[in-house]
């Protein structure tokens, strides 16, 4: 990942959400004096609810808290979605964090926008690469066929290879040249 300084973005805030809290002491330590202010949610339940579709006070409450928010990034549990895992099930509770992701975004993106934000929520959401990606697509946009997941493998960009799918309202052209920034 490219250093946000190199790119000369301004970060005051981040919101983590993370379960693992050898993770989150490795977050902490990591960003220990970048001069952003770090926030801590252990679980995704406590800012989507325990629906299948994201509870709108608690989206209002987090934008209250945290917001408003500029950029939204997702790597939801992709266990249930590998060549690995035998049963590859697309509809485990696992499998829907990918589905979730999306549908808390474009709810995060319509509450900013109701509650006076006129900037979009640029989002960036992370995946292995499975066969029936197309099913999530219709969470991250409302579109008649979705959003389509862009395939990027990181041995394109340096020498670790690592098969990725990728749903984002920023034009890869960002990417690319962040790359090439960094």
């Amino acid at each position: 990942m490219c250093n946000r300084k190199k790119l000369g973005v301004p970060i005051e805030a981040m919101v983590h959400v993370e379960h693992d809290p050898i993770a989150v002491y490795v977050m902490q330590w990591n960003h220990r004096d970048d001069g952003i202010t770090h926030h801590y949610i252990k679980k995704f339940e406590d800012i989507y609810g325990d629906g299948t579709e994201p509870n709108e006070s608690r989206i209002v409450q987090l934008l209250r808290v945290y917001g408003p928010f500029d950029l939204v990034t997702g790597a939801a549990p992709c266990h249930s979605l590998t060549g690995i895992n035998a049963s590859r099930n697309i509809h485990c509770d696992q499998a829907q964090y990918l589905a979730k992701t999306g549908k808390l975004i474009k709810r995060l993106d319509i509450v900013q926008h109701t509650n006076g934000i006129k900037n979009r929520v640029l989002f960036l959401s992370e995946n292995v690469v499975f066969k029936e990606s197309d099913k999530f697509d219709m969470h991250y946009s409302d579109k008649i066929h979705g959003l389509p997941a862009i395939r990027i493998d990181a041995k394109d960009f340096g020498p670790v290879k690592r098969n990725r799918l990728y749903w984002l309202n920023v034009r890869l052209v960002f990417h690319l040249l962040s790359h090439v920034l960094c």
